[in-house]
């Protein structure tokens, strides 16, 4: 007991990415947006990014999340209009965990949670999200590891892209 749970995995194991710092997974720069725009702006803001979520911030706090997820259960499978406000179809509270914890940790609070997207914060200031895929690449072994440096484009959503309903 108390022995560093990595220094108990044969070597070469396949222990990788669970016991690093959570940060590691962060691709780029929060990308934010305010409660007022809408859910067209969401999906316009996160296709151009060709990523799957916005950190929601209001008078300089985060008070919300809006991923791909909210945009086809509350807009597009409810019939809501393109317009609605993203106040109305955010994920609050913000489940949040901090870029010095493990990437198990985080796996772990994602699963308890039911989330597929999670915010990274460095004394809590949001400075990244990263969701199941950014774990699933990580793995070196994984599939999608294979295919992704080759073919970035692939991380596009395509229900996301502008033109398309």
């Amino acid at each position: 007991m108390g022995e560093n749970p990595e220094s108990m995995m044969p070597e070469n194991s396949g222990s990788f990415p669970f016991f690093h710092p959570v940060a590691k997974l962060i691709k780029g720069p929060i990308q934010i947006i305010g409660p007022e725009a809408t859910a067209s702006d969401c999906a316009r803001k996160m296709s151009e990014a060709s990523i799957g979520s916005l950190v929601v911030i209001a008078q300089q706090s985060m008070i919300g999340i809006v991923t791909s997820t909210d945009l086809v259960e509350k807009v597009l499978a409810l019939k809501k209009k393109d317009d609605c406000q993203v106040s109305e179809i955010m994920s609050s509270p913000v489940i949040c965990i901090s870029k010095s914890e493990t990437i198990f940790e985080a796996l772990m609070l994602m699963i308890q949670k039911g989330i597929s997207h999670l915010v990274i914060t460095e004394k809590d200031v949001p400075v990244g999200v990263i969701s199941e895929w950014d774990w699933m690449t990580a793995q070196q072994r994984h599939p999608a590891a294979l295919i992704i440096p080759s073919n970035p484009q692939i991380l596009r959503n395509p229900w996301l892209k502008s033109g398309k309903k």
